[in-house]
């Protein structure tokens, strides 16, 4: 069995300390493999200060600057599922299609169920691994791709070799007026400019997580309200890797 961690947090002293520990079912069998875990992690904030320091800290995580790291919250499910409602289920994006097919799964007079968020929950996931699976298979390529490139091979030579007559041939038209390749004139570096459509999607990621950790990481917010979300969120298959509970000094205030 594995077990989940509530974790009591105070803001001024700086300090975290172990509340009690819960065992819980075995880890997701639909998101978690050999290769890959996810860990999502419960939000729980009530009062006013920590609920306002909970999101301020989720609105910084949600950033996009981590990439195992993302934000899932009951507003979001809520306007999803009333997009799938009027939409009756429909929808062209395949992606959405798949949130709204969870969501209808646990509706009732109009709102989602316990089961109907943690069905969104795990979809939500699942695309996530889906994505960064792929993210890091095209990552892979165009690492190959540029090691050969590198190399002096490319995609044609690989697949159909040439002679070394014919290479010579192919390799005429790049040289210059002196016979010599561009690549080969002393004191000329080659230079890579990023166009602005590249420079404003470009992302400086902060990759700081442990190397052993979880593949993916995802805190939930609004959530912990509902009592029956974490024995709902084990039966879809994505259980709960602990609960964090935030609390601070200044609730305590006559202010």
């Amino acid at each position: 069995q594995s077990v989940s961690t509530i974790v009591t947090m105070s803001k001024k002293r700086g300090k975290s300390a172990v509340a009690r520990k819960q065992p819980t079912l075995d880890e997701s069998e639909l998101l978690n493999d050999g290769s890959w875990m996810t860990y999502p992690v419960l939000i729980h904030a009530v009062k006013s200060y920590a609920l306002k320091y909970a999101t301020e800290a989720l609105v910084e995580a949600s950033g996009g600057r981590r990439r195992k790291f993302q934000v899932i919250t009951k507003v979001e499910a809520d306007e999803v599922c009333k997009e799938a409602i009027k939409a009756k289920g429909k929808s062209k994006d395949p992606i959405m299609g798949a949130l709204f097919e969870a969501c209808l799964s646990g509706v009732e007079d109009g709102a989602l169920t316990s089961h109907g968020y943690a069905a969104f929950v795990q979809m939500k996931l699942k695309q996530s691994k889906q994505a960064e699976l792929l993210r890091q298979a095209e990552e892979v390529e165009a690492r190959l791709q540029a090691q050969q490139e590198r190399m002096g091979l490319t995609s044609a030579d690989r697949k159909t070799p040439k002679s070394a007559s014919s290479k010579g041939k192919s390799q005429k038209g790049k040289k210059g007026a002196k016979g010599v390749d561009d690549g080969d004139v002393p004191g000329k570096k080659k230079v890579t400019m990023k166009t602005r459509k590249e420079e404003a999607a470009y992302i400086d990621y902060i990759e700081d997580e442990p190397i052993t950790g979880a593949s993916q990481y995802c805190l939930l917010q609004g959530f912990s309200s509902d009592p029956k979300f974490v024995t709902s969120m084990q039966e879809c298959g994505a259980c709960l890797g602990a609960v964090v509970s935030v609390i601070t000094d200044d609730d305590d205030d006559d202010d």
